[in-house]
């Protein structure tokens, strides 16, 4: 079934660029994102769908949130997923340097471990 959730933006944020990844029928992670160009967003949202098997509409009440904040840096345009072993994947995205006034490209990646941190996966570029 899909459901609309029609929520505001005391719940989000103003957020685009963002991504989201569902383990389960009860929980999404909505990661980082940004406002505008220099307003990224440092968090992981965990949002936990409070339903039960006979109510099958799902509305903002049945909603609540997590805030996971993050030791890593802000991103937008990144990737999410989950992995074979139902964790949170992240990769890449860009990143707004305030100090610059650029956008850098990042090319690093993390799983969400079971206390939610996040743990770095050290990439390896290979030359085909």
């Amino acid at each position: 079934n899909v459901s609309v959730l029609d929520l505001d933006e005391s719940i989000l944020g103003d957020r685009i660029f963002h991504s989201c990844a569902s383990f389960d029928d009860k929980s999404i992670y909505v990661t980082y994102g940004r406002s505008n160009p220099s307003k990224l967003f440092n968090n992981i949202l965990k949002l936990n769908v409070n339903i039960s098997e006979e109510n099958v509409e799902v509305n903002s009440s049945h909603l609540t949130i997590e805030n996971i904040n993050s030791n890593v840096l802000s991103r937008y345009r990144h990737a999410s997923g989950v992995t074979a072993d139902s964790r949170l994947f992240i990769h890449g995205g860009k990143y707004y340097d305030e100090n610059t006034n650029q956008n850098i490209i990042l090319n690093d990646a993390y799983i969400l471990d079971d206390n939610q941190n996040l743990k770095e996966i050290k990439v390896i570029k290979n030359k085909i």
